[in-house]
C-alpha cells in the first residue's frame, strides 16, 4: 500500500504533540491518569458522578461504549477524546514501523501487510503487521498513489443486505432493491410510517442500526446499545422493542429464517449452515447460524471479483494494494487508470451476478488522489 512519506512524518509529529498536550492538561485538571482503568473508574463514579456497568469479574467498566451516553459531560468527552487521540497515535506509530522505501519514488513509502485468506471462520480475510483493514477515516488521507500512478477505490453497495435478501428470499427487501431504493431510507420509512422522501438523515442513521443489527438476530436490548455505540443514536428499550417488532412484521422472510434456525438449533444443538456458493460450517449458536451465510457469501463475492480482475487485466500495470471486506483498492499507471477502473467494475459485476440471482448488484469505483476520497 503506497503512503505519502512526508505526510506520514508530519502527521505523526502533530498527533504526538497533540496527545502530549491533552495528557498533561487532563492530569493537571483532574488529577488522574486517563489510562489507569481502576483510577479512571473511581474518578468517574465518585467525582464526575456517573454510573458504570460492571465486568463479568465484578470490576467497574469505563470502556467507551459504557461512556457513550455521558458524552454530554465535559469530563467524559475529554476522556474519550484523549483515548481516540492515543489510538490514532498508536496506529500511526505502527504504520511508520512497517514502512519500506519505494525505489521508484522518493516521496512514497510502502507498507506490506500480511493477509490471511481465511482470517475468520466466515472466510473473510484478515490483515496484520500492520492491520490495513482497520485504518481510521482520519488516517486514510496518508494512502496516496506513487508518482505516475493513480488510485482506484471500489466497493459494493449495501452488499450484506443484498446478500441477506437473496438468502432469505424476503420479497419486500428484494423488491426494494429492484426498485433502486436505498434500503436504510426504505426501512426507516417502514418503521416510522413516513414516506420514503420524508425520511431525515437521523432516521436513516437509526435504520442502519436496525438493518445491520436485526438481520443478525440481536435482541431489542442489544439493538438499543448497538445503535448508541455504533451509530450515535439513542433509543429507549421500548422504542427498540417497537422497531424490532416492526422490522419482522415487514420483512417476513427474515422472521421465517430466524424462527426456523432457532427451531433447528433447539432440536439438534448443532446444525450446518452454508454460503450462497455452498461453503459450509457447523454452528451451535444462533448468532453464528445467521451471521455465517451472509458474511461468508460476501467474502466469496469479493474473492471472486479479485480473481476475475487478475484474469481480465492480463499484463496491465494495475495492482490490488488493499482489500477491506467489501472494498478493493487498486494502484494503476496513470495512462491506463480508466481502463483498469472499467475492468475492476466488470470483475465486481461478474462476481455479483454469480451469487445474486434475484437482487441486483450495485458497485462503485472511483479514481482518487487518496484513500480518503472514496
Amino acid at each position: 500500500m503506497p503512503v505519502d512519506k512526508n505526510l506520514l512524518k508530519n502527521m505523526l509529529t502533530d498527533i504526538q504533540s497533540k496527545y502530549q498536550r491533552m495528557y498533561i492538561e487532563f492530569v493537571r485538571n483532574y488529577g488522574v491518569d486517563p489510562f489507569s482503568p481502576a483510577k479512571v473508574s473511581n474518578w468517574l463514579v465518585n467525582k464526575v458522578g456517573i454510573t458504570l456497568p460492571k465486568t463479568q469479574k465484578g470490576a467497574l467498566s469505563s470502556q467507551d461504549k459504557a461512556l457513550k451516553k455521558y458524552e454530554h459531560l465535559k469530563e467524559v468527552r475529554q476522556l474519550m477524546e484523549i483515548r481516540t487521540t492515543k489510538k490514532l497515535l498508536d496506529k500511526l506509530k505502527e504504520l511508520n514501523e512497517h514502512t519500506r522505501n519505494d525505489p521508484s519514488d522518493s516521496d512514497t513509502v510502502r507498507i506490506h501487510s500480511q493477509f490471511r485468506q481465511i482470517g475468520a471462520p466466515t472466510g473473510r480475510m484478515s490483515s496484520s503487521k500492520p492491520n490495513l483493514q482497520n485504518i481510521p477515516p482520519e488516517l486514510r488521507v496518508l494512502f496516496r498513489p506513487s508518482k505516475g500512478y493513480s488510485m482506484i477505490v471500489a466497493d459494493y453497495s449495501q452488499i450484506e443486505l443484498r446478500i441477506a435478501a437473496e438468502y432469505t428470499n424476503d420479497e419486500v427487501m428484494i423488491n426494494a432493491f429492484k426498485e433502486g431504493k436505498d434500503l436504510h431510507r426504505f426501512t426507516a420509512s417502514l418503521i416510522t410510517g413516513k414516506s420514503y422522501e420524508e425520511i431525515t438523515k437521523e432516521e436513516r442513521q437509526l435504520a442502519k442500526a436496525i438493518n445491520f443489527g436485526l438481520i443478525y438476530g440481536i435482541s431489542p436490548r442489544s439493538l438499543m446499545e448497538y445503535a448508541r455505540n455504533n451509530y450515535g443514536v439513542d433509543i429507549s428499550l421500548k422504542e427498540a422493542q417497537d422497531f424490532h417488532d416492526k422490522f419482522f412484521q415487514h420483512y417476513r422472510g427474515f422472521k421465517k429464517w430466524h424462527e426456523e434456525t432457532k427451531e433447528k438449533l433447539n432440536k439438534h444443538r448443532q446444525i450446518t449452515v452454508q454460503s450462497l456458493l455452498g461453503r459450509r460450517m457447523k454452528v451451535s449458536r444462533f448468532t453464528d447460524a445467521v451471521n455465517y451465510p451472509i458474511q461468508a457469501s460476501g467474502s466469496d463475492m469479493l474473492k471472486m471479483a479479485v480473481n476475475f480482475f487478475g484474469i481480465l487485466k492480463k499484463d496491465l500495470n494495475a495492482y490490488i494494494v488493499n482489500l477491506v471486506h467489501d472494498e478493493i483498492i487498486v494502484e494503476a499507471k496513470e495512462d491506463i487508470t480508466v481502463q483498469a477502473k472499467n475492468i475492476l467494475e466488470e470483475s465486481m459485476k461478474k462476481a455479483g451476478k454469480i451469487l445474486l440471482k434475484k437482487v441486483p448488484v450495485e458497485y462503485e469505483a472511483n479514481i482518487v488522489k487518496s484513500w480518503a476520497e472514496k
